[in-house]
C-alpha cells in the first residue's frame, strides 16, 4: 500500500502542470492576475539593486496598478543565462514600458482533462498491479470443480 501512495504522490505534478501562458493586453490587467513578462534593458537595470544583475524575465501576481506602473508580488525571476530564482512574494514595481511580451498564466482545460484521465488510468493500473484488484478470475490455473 505504501508503494501505491508513493506512486500517486509522484503523479501529482502531472495533474498540476496544466497551465499555459497567453498574451494579455496591458490595459486589461487587474490585481490578482498571474503574469510572465520579459524586461526591457531599462527595466532590468532599474531593478538590479533589488533583483540582481541581468534579469531578463519575471513571473508573479499583479498586486498594484497605476497609470504608469505595475507592482508584482514576485514568484520567480530568470536571468539572461536562463537561471531561475524563486521568490516568496516580495513586491517589485515596474514602469509599464519596462515590461515586454506580457503573458497571463491560464489553466488549460484540454491539458487538465488529459492529465486527469492519465492520472485515473495510472491509479487503476497501480491497483491492478499492486493489489490484484479487478482480476475477477481464478489464479490456480485449474478448472472449476
Amino acid at each position: 500500500m505504501k508503494r501505491i501512495a508513493k506512486f500517486l504522490v509522484a503523479m501529482l505534478p502531472v495533474v498540476s502542470a496544466c497551465y499555459t501562458a497567453g498574451p494579455i493586453r496591458m490595459d486589461v490587467l487587474t490585481s490578482g492576475v498571474h503574469i510572465y513578462a520579459d524586461l526591457s534593458e531599462r527595466g532590468s537595470a532599474r531593478v538590479a539593486p533589488r533583483a540582481g544583475e541581468g534579469i531578463s524575465s519575471v513571473f508573479g501576481d499583479v498586486v498594484g496598478l497605476t497609470d504608469s506602473s505595475i507592482t508584482i508580488a514576485m514568484r520567480s525571476i530568470t536571468d539572461r543565462r536562463g537561471v531561475e530564482t524563486f521568490w516568496t512574494g516580495e513586491h517589485l514595481e515596474f514602469l509599464r514600458g519596462e515590461l515586454l511580451n506580457v503573458r497571463e498564466r491560464q489553466l488549460s482545460q484540454t491539458r487538465t482533462a488529459g492529465a486527469v484521465a492519465l492520472f485515473a488510468l495510472a491509479i487503476l493500473a497501480s491497483l491492478r498491479i499492486f493489489t490484484g484488484a479487478f482480476g475477477g478470475g481464478r489464479d490456480d490455473g485449474g478448472s472449476p470443480q
